[in-house]
Parts: structure tokens; sequence; C-alpha cells
């Protein structure tokens, strides 16, 4: 009768083998657990000959035909020897992309850590929507990237992709599969040019994520802020900020400009998607004419604010965002 431990550890294969591989975080490192190798079409080839090979042996009574092909068959395990070893001991770790849009590429970066003192050669890494690349991995620490096409927004895992080689001799395909959990934030494509919302609120409302405004000549000086990661560079106030050791902002006086609204409640006949597209426009657009702008998604609220920051915090909360 079967412990319960082998029991239990038999249900754990076979559900893992049904479902597959759960997705995986961190540094990965390449076991002999972890590396499957077969022969090729070129292997399967090579297993013939050399079946020939003795066979002819054995019929002539031939003793140089026995070396010939002993030493042949030498060669193949070699080769096969030096496939597996080839991947053995490596160490990937998939790390963050840069956010995307919906519709084009990103690239996962990956890290590969060689501790041995042997360059790993002809390493191919592919994903099952057909990407290839081929690297080599001197001794230490090399980079490549897994390029992936982000059809929706959201939040993305790379998912299954796939390191092998077939080095030395092209005759055993040595291969490990990785399930990586490391995920891409994907933001929505950004719809069709529209004017901006009439909407407009006061200056000195507050939100998630509220920040200074971005003041322009007109606009009256105020006063000076400690500077917050985010705020525009051309706002910092050198002088004050020699004086005090300390980066400052200057502070200008809006009340009566207020900030653009840009609220997913006021998009009627549209889907969801077509006024994430919409907001997302919105909100570049704002960007790019440094405007002062507030998002409002239902349950959220963020701004007023400005600038790279503000914008990023906006974009990923469309990305995330379920109704």
């Amino acid at each position: 009768m079967e412990s319960p431990s082998f029991a239990s550890k038999r249900l754990k294969w076979l559900t893992r083998f049904w479902r597959g591989r759960e997705p995986e975080h961190g540094p990965l490192t390449l076991g002999r657990k972890r590396i499957y190798i077969l022969p090729t079409r070129e292997g399967i080839a090579f297993f013939f000959v050399v079946s020939a090979l003795v066979l002819g042996s054995l019929n002539y009574q031939t003793s140089l035909g026995f070396v010939l092909a002993f030493m042949v068959a030498g060669i193949g395990l070699s080769g096969m020897i030096h496939s597996h070893r080839n991947l053995s001991g490596l160490t990937l770790t998939v790390l963050e992309p840069t956010p995307v849009f919906a519709g084009r590429k990103t690239s996962f970066p990956v890290r590969i850590d060689n501790p041995s003192g042997q360059t790993r050669y002809s390493l191919i890494m592919r994903n099952k929507a057909g990407y290839r690349i081929v690297v080599d991995a001197p001794r230490g620490t090399s980079e490549t990237w897994i390029e992936v096409e982000m059809a929706r927004r959201g939040v993305k895992p790379l998912g299954l992709f796939t390191i092998e080689t077939f080095f030395p001799l092209n005759l055993f395909r040595a291969w490990s599969p990785v399930v990586s959990g490391t995920e891409v934030l994907v933001y929505p494509s950004p719809g069709a040019q529209r004017p901006f919302p009439d909407r407009t609120e006061a200056a000195d409302s507050q939100g998630e994520g509220a920040r200074g405004l971005t003041g322009t000549g007109a606009d009256e000086f105020s006063g000076v802020k400690p500077y917050a990661p985010g705020e525009p560079v051309r706002r910092i106030h050198w002088k004050a900020s020699a004086r005090t050791e300390t980066l400052l902002l200057k502070q200008f006086d809006r009340e009566a400009q207020g900030y653009l609204v840009f609220d997913f409640d006021s998009l009627s006949n549209m889907n969801v998607e077509t006024k994430l597209r919409t907001l997302c426009r919105w909100i570049l657009d704002g960007d790019r004419a440094q405007a002062a702008y507030s998002l409002k998604l239902p349950g959220r609220t963020i701004g007023p604010g400005s600038g790279p920051a503000h914008r990023a915090m906006c974009l990923e909360a469309l990305a995330r965002f379920e109704k």
C-alpha cells in the first residue's frame, strides 16, 4: 500500500501535468529535473547509420567496422551530454518591462546568469506566439529579451516560453519550459481625437494623486513649496533652493483657470472600452498641452494634477479598470 506522502506527491504531479506549470516569479535555475532532451530528426538518422554500421560489421565480421561504429556512437553520446550541459546551471530572471499601449509590442528583458567558466552557445528562446531569438551566454551575466504583442489592455503576464539548444551537433534538442509570472501594464490604445470636455472645476479642489498645477507666465507667483517626484523641473526655484539646500517649487495662483475633468460617466452611447480609449486620448493630449486635469472613474477619482507621474497614475487606473 502506498504511503500518504507518496500518494500526495503523485497527486500533485498529476495535477501539475494536467493543468500545466504554475506561473513562477524571480530567478529560476535550470537543474536536471527541469531540462528535457530528445533526439532530432538528424539524431534519429544518426542512430540508423550507427545501427547499419553495427549490422554490417556483424555480417562481415569486420573488427574495423565495429571500431568505426563505436567511435561514431561515442561522438553522438558526447554530443548529447554537451547539449544537456549547455543549459544546465543557467539562472533566468525575467524583469518587468515598461508599460505599453494595447496593440503594440513590448519586450520582456531576460537576464541570464552563467556561473560556469564556459560560454553557453546557441541558446534559443521562443514563445507560443512564434517569437524566436538566438543568443550566447558568456560567463557572468548577459541580457536578452522576449518580444510579445499585447492585443488588449490590462495586466498581462509573459506566460509560457521555452529556452532550448541544439548545440553542438544538432543531434539532440535540450529544452526547458518556463511559465513566467512577470507582468506588464497594458494601457488602452488611444482613441480618435476629440475636443476636451467643457466641464472644469476650481483649482483648489483635492483628490487622489493631487499635485501642484503647472504655472505659466501669466499666472501670479504666490510662493514656494517642497519638490515632489514627478513635478515639472522648469518650476524649480533655484535661488530659493540654493539658500535652503532643499528643492523648492514655484507656486502660482490659478484659481480662475481651474482644471479639466475627464469623467467616465460623461461619455454616453459608448461601450466600456471605447470610453477608456477616449479617456486615454484626453490624458495624452492634456499632458502634451501641459494642462491640469482630473480623472473620474466609477469608485475612484484621481487629481487634479499634471506632469509625468500624474499621467502614469491615470493611465495605470485605466489599464486596471474593471466594471
